[in-house]
């Protein structure tokens, strides 16, 4: 899974773990916060650290310690609401109305890596018995600013992975915590920065319910 911090309602709370996070993974420059309850990157605000010098040095010099933390800590508080890029400008007037509706409803924020190869998603119907069906999957077409503007099928960035290993691992977990039913797993596919043609993944969210995607996969078949 990417770097990630969850359940964060406070504004406080939120530069603190987006502190620990930074310091934890300095070779992350960019970095997603997600209102919990938007969809469709209504709720999606980008921080590319690399538009903030001074944060970019830190990161490339400091082991951090209790006082470069504390210093990280106020240059975000300075800076990440004048660079932070909202998806959907149109739903907030500034960056403070932006930070109230995510402590309000809550919300995430998660690592992004450099050098993104796609958006693969992986879908099925986790019967009550245990059974898995209905297996597809699709990848998420970006415009800009991770907004979705198309699907196609399969997904093709991944092609590697064994498909039924990776989902019946999923079904197997949610399974056990008493979950069935419609499922789809997104992930953001990216190359091995240690590795030539080597594509790595991290699992960015996990939705339990039938998508737009999924039904119409379902009537196709």
């Amino acid at each position: 899974m990417s770097p990630n911090a969850i359940e964060i309602y406070d504004e406080v709370e939120f530069y603190t773990n987006l502190t620990k996070l930074i310091a934890s993974n300095p070779n992350v420059s960019k970095w997603m916060f997600k209102i919990d309850n938007e969809s469709s990157s209504r709720g999606t605000a980008l921080l590319d650290t690399n538009l903030i010098p001074v944060l970019t040095k830190m990161r490339k010099q400091y082991e951090f310690n209790d006082e470069s933390i504390e210093k990280l800590y106020n240059i975000l508080r300075k800076n990440v609401g004048k660079k932070a890029i909202m998806c959907c400008p149109q739903l907030y007037d500034n960056f403070n109305e932006y930070i109230s509706e995510f402590t309000k409803h809550g919300g995430v924020i998660e690592g992004m890596p450099d050098s993104i190869v796609g958006y693969p998603c992986f879908c099925f119907d986790l019967q009550p018995d245990g059974s898995v069906a209905d297996i597809n999957s699709y990848e998420k077409i970006h415009l800009y600013n991770q907004t979705t503007g198309a699907y196609s099928t399969p997904q093709t960035s991944l092609a590697e992975i064994d498909v039924e290993i990776l989902v019946n691992t999923v079904a197997t977990s949610l399974f056990s915590k008493e979950i069935f039913g419609f499922v789809s797993i997104e992930f953001v596919a990216f190359n091995d920065p240690n590795a030539k043609d080597q594509v790595l993944f991290w699992a960015v969210d996990l939705n339990i319910g039938m998508n737009n995607v999924q039904s119409i996969s379902i009537f196709l078949n």
